[in-house]
């Protein structure tokens, strides 16, 4: 059975059969130098989300095999205690494993939208001048309070307050406390956190001439090294896997090797259901269905199966998705697999925002796919 699959499902196996061999990848030693205090931004980001996915890893791996046999006993709740549960949790790890990483967007918002306060905005409404997909935490630079150049934030992310934000994101996702020989783990407190280390109060500070604008009172804060989100599209929708008027019917469709350097919940990171204890790997991406939800377990099931899949987003069910927290940087030059338009919110070829999502594809190699 471990000849067939990836290493996720191998974990999988390997928790039932110890003889299976286990495939590690040994981190390269120059990314710690980010560490040491070369103020080279792109290695501290990549210490940063070794240090939070080791710090996952290995404090799943006591749990592993407990989370596993609640996915077996979910299974055969469903299927019947004759049915080999263990081979189609397996199958599941790895189907979740090969599925599609989307990121969806909103192109153009227009009349038909239902979002009417964001009427005539969208990410091409003009001609578009991103060159990656980022985090509202590593947009904008400029000088703080007093005067250092710095990576700043605006006051409002995703319609919650900055510091409640960042403080909610690092409870649940961004934190690897320093341990002995764990060298990485110190790298989350000074580059990721924006917080001062000796004062766990407010994170942002506002600027004098700009309250819309933060900085972060952590001086050696990094604001590329907090995650960018993503949800694997397990059910093969082609408007993505969070297709919504709220987050857009449009999506980037990402490269594969984007999952490796991420961490992976069973809900909206938003949610109650979780916590700092239910964030997995892709090594042990299994755990997902210890935790999500029943509604997504039987879509999960359907869209393994080929079946009729629901979009439980617009069901209601707004935190159903499986969501993805990466720690690379996605360039659109060479980490986007294809772009899907939706008609929805572009129109035909002749609209504004439609030529503008063709000369942004152009620019940077991306196939379109055309989506309802």
């Amino acid at each position: 059975m471990s000849g067939t699959f990836g290493d996720a499902a191998r974990a999988v196996a390997r928790v039932f059969d110890p003889t299976i061999n286990e495939m590690r990848e040994v981190p390269k030693r120059e990314w710690a130098r980010g560490f040491k205090g070369r103020r080279d931004k792109k290695v501290q980001q990549k210490v940063v989300g070794l240090a939070v996915t080791g710090r996952v890893s290995s404090e799943l791996s006591p749990q592993y095999r407990q989370l596993m046999v609640r996915a077996v006993q979910r299974i055969q709740a469903i299927k019947g205690n004759g049915f080999d549960a263990l081979a189609l949790v397996a199958a599941l790890t790895n189907y979740l494993d090969k599925c599609k990483l989307t990121v969806n967007f909103c192109a153009f918002r227009d009349k038909d939208n239902d979002y009417t306060v964001w009427l005539g905005q969208g990410w091409f409404c003009q001609p578009c001048t991103y060159d990656s997909y980022k985090q509202a935490f590593e947009i904008r630079t400029g000088e703080d309070y007093l005067g250092r150049k710095r990576d700043l934030v605006p006051d409002m992310m995703a319609g919650e307050g900055s510091n409640i934000r960042a403080a909610n994101e690092s409870t649940k996702i961004v934190h690897a406390e320093p341990q002995r020989g764990k060298m990485l783990s110190g790298a989350v407190s000074r580059f990721s956190d924006p917080r001062r280390p000796d004062d766990q109060g407010v994170a942002f500070k506002p600027l004098p001439d700009n309250n819309k604008l933060l900085a972060a009172r952590n001086p050696h804060f990094v604001g590329a090294s907090r995650p960018r989100y993503a949800a694997l599209n397990y059910t093969n929708n082609p408007n993505g896997a969070v297709p919504d008027p709220l987050y857009g019917l449009s999506c980037f469709v990402l490269k594969d090797h984007l999952k490796n350097l991420a961490t992976y919940c069973a809900a909206d990171s938003k949610s109650d259901k979780v916590t700092a204890q239910t964030i997995c790997t892709r090594k042990t991406l299994g755990a997902l269905l210890a935790w999500m939800d029943d509604a997504i377990l039987e879509n999960l099931l359907a869209a393994w199966s080929s079946g009729p899949t629901k979009n439980l987003i617009q069901e209601g069910k707004a935190m159903c998705f499986l969501e993805c927290h990466m720690y690379s940087d996605v360039t659109f030059l060479s980490e986007v697999e294809e772009m899907h338009l939706s008609l929805r919110e572009v129109g035909d070829k002749h609209t504004k925002q439609h030529k503008n999502a063709k000369e942004f594809a152009k620019k940077w190699k991306i196939p379109i796919v055309m989506v309802p």
